[in-house]
C-alpha cells in the first residue's frame, strides 16, 4: 500500500524572500526629539562658518578692512597677554633672587 503524498505546506501568503514592511515608528520621546534637534543644530554650526566665508567674499570691499582691523586687535590682546605673563613671572623670579641676596648677606654677617 502506498501513502498518500504529504499535503502541501499551508500559505503563509507571499513569497519567501518578501521584505517585511517597515516596523511602525516608535512615538517621538523628549529624548529622541533633543537628539534630533541636536544633530540639526550640529549641521547647521558645520555651516555657518562657509556661509560666513561666502558673505564675507560677496561684501569684501568695505567692511574687511574693520573685520581685519578686529582680528588683529584679537591677535595683539593674545601677545599682550603672553607677554604680561611672561614679565610677571620675570618679576616673580627677580624677587625670589633678591630674597636670596637678602639670605645671603645676613648669613655671612
Amino acid at each position: 500500500p502506498e501513502a498518500p503524498p504529504p499535503p502541501p505546506p499551508p500559505d503563509l501568503g507571499g513569497g519567501a524572500f518578501e521584505e517585511a514592511p517597515p516596523p511602525p515608528p516608535e512615538p517621538k520621546t523628549a529624548v529622541s526629539q533633543h537628539l534630533q534637534a541636536r544633530d540639526a543644530w550640529v549641521g547647521t554650526r558645520r555651516q555657518e562658518p562657509r556661509r560666513k566665508e561666502a558673505e564675507r567674499a560677496v561684501t569684501d570691499r568695505g567692511s574687511s578692512d574693520e573685520e581685519r582691523g578686529r582680528e588683529r586687535t584679537k591677535e595683539d590682546r593674545k601677545r599682550e597677554k603672553k607677554e604680561k605673563k611672561k614679565q610677571r613671572k620675570e618679576a616673580e623670579r627677580e624677587e625670589r633672587d633678591d630674597k636670596e641676596r637678602k639670605k645671603d648677606k645676613k648669613e655671612k654677617k
